[in-house]
């Protein structure tokens, strides 16, 4: 069963705790996510809301089913330095990172493929909800770049002075 519409919450110490099953005025079970030797930075869910995916200062992107606690991803990979955001892309297989420099890097992680740097770099990254394009805001240029989701075509670079940006739910 899906989980998207239940709380979550992390507790940055060195164990992570992932808060799910709501119950009407707050949460409900925890679950201890153990496993990164770092601090933690980032988490979200899948798109089903099965799967949990984090990130840490020790370099490393680590899934986790929801229910279990368990970690899924045993092929890990460590990016040499901090791992800052991360999204699921279609499934929990299919990620996008992006590490502390600005490097974005585009990951099946069941494909036994290193995952492949993208030609995007931004210190902040945004998947609109169709995961058709994603926008990073370029330091070089100090504006927001929106791309086709595989990084291969820039479509538009926002005008200078905006700081902030969502994708619409409505319109992709």
């Amino acid at each position: 069963s899906a989980h998207q519409s239940r709380p979550f919450a992390i507790e940055a110490e060195s164990a992570l705790r992932a808060a799910y099953d709501s119950i009407q005025y707050g949460f409900g079970s925890y679950a201890q996510l153990k496993g990164h030797n770092g601090q933690f930075l980032s988490c979200v869910y899948s798109k089903d809301g099965n799967y949990i995916l984090t990130t840490s200062n020790d370099g490393t992107v680590r899934i986790w089913d929801v229910i279990t606690g368990r970690e899924i991803n045993e092929e890990r990979k460590s990016f040499g330095q901090s791992v800052t955001e991360g999204y699921f892309v279609s499934s929990e297989d299919d990620i996008i990172i992006r590490r502390y420099d600005g490097a974005l890097f585009s990951w099946k992680l069941q494909s036994n493929m290193q995952p492949k740097e993208m030609k995007i770099s931004g210190r902040s990254l945004l998947m609109n909800e169709r995961n058709q394009y994603l926008a990073a805001y370029n330091d070089t240029n100090d504006r927001y770049e929106i791309w086709k989701r595989d990084g291969t075509a820039l479509l538009r670079i926002l005008p200078p002075r905006v700081y902030n940006m969502d994708f619409s739910p409505f319109r992709s």
